[in-house]
């Protein structure tokens, strides 16, 4: 045995004589198991008995009922002989000296067992909802490119879970919702009118598949001039061939760029002048 196992044994035995001293988890002969003779038990637990019983840590040296301790088949007692707060601290200081085995450790069995992983995860952000925000909120922190990339590829693949996610977060905090918007809509302009637009196709049940890509590709054919008065402007506009509102499409076809005033002039009516749209075999 060894010197910590026989210090922790000794102190026990000996708290054992002593019925009437205290302890903080109350009188020792309430807590201590019995043997079969009904004499005192020596602070561990044996099997059979009956009532509650204690241990002392090894690590931390303090009396504890064997509700602290995790059961385990190679303890002597049946139980570990470290607490389940020494354990969760020794396995934190592993982990902190160990962080790239680990780690690797961690997304090898993942990738082995990734039904029994994913169910795990999701048992624990179901059974510990404050636990999983205080998580998210410390990885956007510490990785906010990364969980922004993360998140546009969630949004993508869940659109419908994410205008969910969206209206709720509306209506727990509308007053926070107008500021990030009023932000937005200053800094990226341009997203804004492209979010009307799609809004717009949607609504009057077009189709609705131009990407930024395909608007750049526009613009540089046509040499960052607008469509109609040949003007070289450092924001164009995206003026429909077909406007939207009489059943044109929102699509690369349909699309060609335009200065505001020969888009405002153009209005619902049909092209100033006669365009060429893009054809699909250019992008």
């Amino acid at each position: 045995m060894d010197g910590s196992k026989k210090q922790a044994r000794e102190a026990t035995d000996k708290c054992a004589t002593e019925p009437g001293r205290e302890t903080a988890l109350g009188p020792l002969e309430s807590i201590h198991g019995n043997q079969s003779d009904g004499s005192p038990g020596n602070g561990y637990p044996r099997e059979g008995t009956e009532g509650t019983s204690s241990i002392i840590c090894a690590t931390c040296k303090i009396l504890k009922t064997i509700e602290n301790f995790r059961k385990s088949k190679l303890g002597k007692y049946g139980y570990d002989n470290r607490c389940n707060d020494c354990e969760t601290a020794r396995k934190r200081r592993r982990r902190v000296n160990n962080e790239g085995n680990v780690i690797e450790n961690e997304k090898k069995y993942r990738q082995e067992h990734k039904e029994e992983a994913a169910a795990r995860t999701k048992k624990f952000l179901e059974e510990n909802p404050e636990k999983s925000a205080e998580y998210n909120r410390r990885y956007r922190e510490k990785y906010p490119e990364r969980a922004k990339e993360s998140y546009r590829q969630w949004a993508k693949k869940n659109p419908e879970k994410r205008r969910i996610k969206a209206k709720r977060y509306r209506a727990k905090d509308p007053g926070r919702f107008k500021e990030i918007n009023a932000r937005s809509r200053k800094k990226y302009p341009e997203r804004l009118l492209e979010r009307n637009r799609i809004r717009r196709a949607r609504k009057n049940g077009v189709v609705s598949d131009l990407t930024s890509a395909q608007w750049k590709f526009i613009i540089e054919l046509f040499d960052h001039k607008c469509a109609y008065c040949q003007r070289r402007m450092k924001r164009l506009t995206q003026d429909h061939i077909t406007p939207i509102v009489l059943g044109g499409a929102h699509t690369a076809i349909n699309v060609v760029p335009a200065c505001k005033s020969c888009n405002s002039k153009k209005g619902k009516g049909p092209p100033l002048i006669p365009v060429q749209p893009i054809l699909p075999l250019g992008l």
